[in-house]
């Protein structure tokens, strides 16, 4: 029977054995909305979480006050681009920019620390996008334990750029071997600039501030933990956040420079700017992401101020820096 069963298939045509069925661009814009909307209430409590904590870094002069914090969902049209060629690790993500490179390296090493991560990857590029880039679900726990073992720490070029090799993913590894200068470039510096970083925060902390820092992270952590219980969060609700690290200069180059969003992914700005002005001064939202924005302050008594969802407008001047908001009059009846 057995044999028999294996003849069979041998006779099957291939076009045989196609589905007959398959989702139409609706159906996944549908599927796609479900997946993001199932987990944005985790998303934006673990925005909400690390704001806080940059709050309290810069409280203490541990982050500069031109650190940004920034989040997004990404758009509709985005993601289902992104399906084709990869899995959706990247709908959900945060960004930091800092204003050196040593700031960058220490929020970086510390950050990623709260995700258990699934995907890394170190940006050098030629167009001036330089980078570090880590996707993971969001740990509640660790981060004043992490910040201990940083301070007891002499970081080494080679450490990090063995441990980037043996965790990353076996494409990653086929780039590194094709950029490999590259990547030990970014970690030499990353390296030097960290190691500054840490000497500095060394001569700044004292006992008193450490004993501060532990208790100002453990208050938000439970925070965070409390809101988790509160929107029923399970592990299948819990999002992947790609997380990048960079200082303001690469921010810049990404997006009105070379690295910019609409030059890198080669779209024509002008049908943009024209399909924005046809709309009244509006994108579609399927082609906008959800984004958020965070100047890491504090309110009158002391709480952080959490992260403000942009507008439609807003969020389309951002994603496009060189949109043109233009003034719509209204047409006469």
């Amino acid at each position: 029977m057995g044999n028999d069963f294996r003849d069979s298939l041998k006779i099957i045509k291939e076009e045989e054995l196609k589905p007959l069925y398959t989702q139409n661009d609706i159906e996944k814009e549908e599927l796609l909305r479900h997946f993001i909307f199932s987990q944005k209430k985790e998303f934006e409590a673990y925005m909400r979480f690390v704001n806080s904590i940059l709050c309290v870094l810069k409280q203490f002069a541990i982050v500069s006050e031109y650190t940004r914090f920034l989040g997004r969902i990404k758009s509709v049209e985005s993601s289902l681009k992104n399906d084709c060629v990869k899995t959706l690790n990247d709908v959900f993500g945060v960004e930091i920019d800092s204003a050196t490179s040593g700031e960058t390296a220490f929020l970086c090493d510390l950050i990623t620390a709260n995700i258990v991560k699934t995907k890394e990857a170190v940006h050098n590029k030629n167009n001036g996008y330089v980078a570090y880039h880590a996707s993971g679900y969001p740990k509640i726990k660790g981060l004043y334990e992490k910040l201990e073992m940083m301070l007891k720490t002499e970081f080494k070029e080679e450490d990090l750029f063995d441990s980037y090799k043996k965790n990353v993913r076996d494409k990653a590894k086929e780039e590194i071997q094709k950029n490999v200068a590259n990547v030990r470039d970014y970690f030499k510096k990353y390296c030097e600039a960290l190691n500054d970083y840490m000497d500095y925060i060394r001569g700044t902390l004292d006992s008193n501030d450490m004993k501060i820092l532990k208790r100002q992270f453990k208050k938000y952590e439970t925070e965070y933990q409390k809101e988790i219980k509160a929107i029923g969060s399970n592990p299948q609700n819990q999002p992947i956040i790609e997380g990048k690290f960079e200082t303001i200069e690469t921010a810049i180059a990404a997006n009105i420079g070379k690295a910019a969003h609409d030059v890198y992914k080669d779209e024509d700005m002008k049908e943009i700017q024209e399909e924005f002005d046809r709309n009244g001064g509006h994108l579609p939202l399927s082609k906008l992401p959800i984004m958020y924005r965070s100047l890491i302050e504090t309110d009158e008594e002391g709480n952080p101020i959490p992260p403000r969802m942009l507008s439609s407008v807003e969020a389309a001047k951002a994603t496009y820096p060189g949109l043109k908001l233009r003034k719509i009059e209204p047409k006469q009846r």
